[in-house]
């Protein structure tokens, strides 16, 4: 729950507990019901309602269409919303949601052309053009996790061969390392062997940075190689679009430093010269989907009020 101001005045988190329509539907008026009485707010007060959700969304109608990671078709937000309250809704895909959070909250404050990529368990993205939310004929625009990188890579889940989501997210991290690594070699980041059973299994995203950072060669290997594959990406959006800055979040970049500073090198290793303050991390942190949110409805209140 946030002010119009900016302030944070509830929030609450907790693991999406079920992927059908009615379960999505059930969780979230229990959620917004639960942030009301947090803040002390009675539904007629309510100024507006932001939603953001992976996949894909008809913004227009705040349909969430589907996701490829949860089992939700075609939810109508607003219905869900309107049991709770009268308010207006906006509904965005978290891609275009994180974008608008720092377009209005942080990194892409006052700067007219970016693009926000996140990468957590898979990797999503939006486009700031002009000062406005780029959507693309079909909604579709910014959609960076599905830029292919490899041609010859890993077939993503949405079909797709060689997508940079498929290598380097949550998911796609470890299945690059046991293409660089072998599994064997692999396994030697997982936990297993790290608490020295000799065993191991296959370690996470997290995992690899950690080993990484602690100085594991193999570990540092795998982190240059995702580098040079986000750089690969960041160049064609340069390139393409003639962007002033790229934002990166979600869970993944946690790795701070490390994280950034692969990309600068595989920037360096493509021959791209590029000053520092273009390429930077979300200041916004975990609280990125609070921001985008509230920024999703606040660019609809804007737009009514035109």
């Amino acid at each position: 729950a946030v002010t119009p101001a900016g302030e944070i005045l509830a929030e609450w988190r907790e693991a999406t507990r079920g992927e059908s329509n009615e379960e999505l539907s059930s969780q979230l008026q229990e959620v917004l019901s639960r942030l009301m009485e947090m803040s002390t707010v009675r539904p007629e007060e309510v100024a507006g309602v932001g939603v953001a959700i992976p996949g894909r969304v008809d913004a227009q109608a705040n349909k969430a269409i589907g996701c490829s990671n949860l089992g939700f078709r075609n939810l109508d937000v607003n219905e869900v919303v309107k049991a709770i309250t009268p308010a207006p809704v906006a509904l965005a895909n978290d891609g275009n949601a994180g974008a608008l959070g720092e377009k209005w909250f942080g990194a892409g404050k006052g700067i007219d052309n970016f693009c926000y990529i996140c990468v957590g368990t898979g990797v999503g993205g939006g486009l700031v053009l002009d000062g406005r939310l780029y959507m693309g004929e079909t909604g579709r625009a910014g959609e960076v996790g599905h830029v292919v990188v490899d041609p010859r890579g890993p077939r993503c889940r949405c079909g797709t061969v060689g997508c940079l989501e498929a290598m380097v997210s949550g998911v796609g991290l470890p299945i690059l390392a046991e293409r660089l690594l072998g599994e064997a070699e692999v396994r030697k980041l997982g936990r297993g062997a790290q608490e020295g059973d000799g065993g191991g299994r296959l370690p996470t995203a997290q995992e690899i940075y950690r080993a990484a950072a602690a100085g594991n060669a193999a570990a540092q290997r795998v982190i240059e190689e995702a580098g040079l594959l986000h750089a690969a990406t960041v160049v064609s959006l340069l390139r393409i679009l003639d962007l002033r800055r790229i934002i990166y979040g979600g869970g993944i970049t946690a790795a701070g430093a490390l994280f950034i500073q692969a990309v600068y090198q595989g920037l360096k290793e493509l021959g791209y010269r590029i000053t520092q303050p273009d390429i930077v991390l979300s200041p916004l942190g975990e609280k990125a989907g609070v921001w985008g949110a509230a920024a999703v409805i606040g660019e609809r209140l804007q737009s009514m009020k035109a």
